[in-house]
């Protein structure tokens, strides 16, 4: 018989009591190993065929399967490809339903894989054509992280997922997060607009993650005409520097 659990010990209890046998007397073929995955994601079950030590087994029939069962790949037609490209610089056309749809059958899938208990609440366009992604649920805080090392990772694979399939950016917001993050964005770069109108250049503090981008999207917003960039200092550690000089030629 085939079991599934969450690691082998609980096949062997499970796969002895389906039997009737002791756990020893319990032999197992391995169909999938279990794996904990990352973050919580890609978790796998165990699952086994079990059989009982020593039981009879039944004579295998003389007959042989047909071989129109198996379909010759020489008669296998190709599956075609008919995903389209789309340019990350302008907004989705027509098919962008389509990918939508796409895209909240991996996510949903992903999550079901997860230990975490939250679920997919929309999915949909803004106007310059990035793809919302909104989960919510019970896990919500679990899924985010301490200081939101999981919402940066599993933000990461998202937009690295679908950039690469349907070359469109994504926009991740679990529970409230991503919204207290741009409200604790704005009211901090209230600050450093007062210093550019002052001194006509400015740096910020350091910034990570999911700062440090929205940081940069409202400052290159807010001054089109100004040099607005990311440094590294000695350390690795990013910050962004606006002032009148070196402004990079944009596409």
């Amino acid at each position: 018989m085939i079991i599934e659990s969450v690691n082998l010990d609980d096949i062997y209890i499970k796969a002895s009591l389906e039997l009737g046998c002791s756990a020893n007397e319990v032999e197992i073929k391995i169909i999938q190993a279990p794996t904990n995955g990352v973050l919580g994601f890609f978790r796998k079950n165990a699952i086994v065929e079990a059989t009982r030590k020593n039981a009879k087994k039944p004579f295998p029939s003389a007959r042989k399967p047909s071989q129109n069962n198996t379909p010759s790949k020489q008669n296998v037609a190709p599956k075609k490809d008919n995903r389209r490209k789309f340019n990350a610089n302008k907004s989705i056309d027509i098919d962008s339903s389509e990918i939508i749809a796409q895209i909240k059958v991996t996510i949903t899938s992903l999550l079901k894989k997860s230990c975490f208990n939250v679920e997919l609440m929309e999915v949909k366009e803004l106007d310059d054509g990035t793809i919302y992604i909104k989960i919510d649920g019970e896990d919500a805080p679990l899924l985010i992280g301490k200081e939101g090392y999981r919402y940066k990772a599993l933000s990461y694979l998202i937009y690295n997922m679908f950039k690469s399939k349907f070359n469109v950016s994504t926009k991740l917001e679990v529970a409230q997060f991503l919204e207290k993050q741009e409200i604790y964005i704005d009211n901090y770069l209230l600050m450093v607009k007062e210093k550019i109108e002052k001194f006509g250049r400015a740096n910020t503090r350091v910034l990570d993650g999911v700062l440090l981008k929205l940081a940069l999207e409202k400052l290159r917003a807010s001054y089109t005409g100004k040099y607005v960039g990311i440094k590294t200092n000695r350390d690795g550690e990013k910050y962004i520097v606006i002032n009148n000089f070196n402004s990079p030629k944009r596409s």
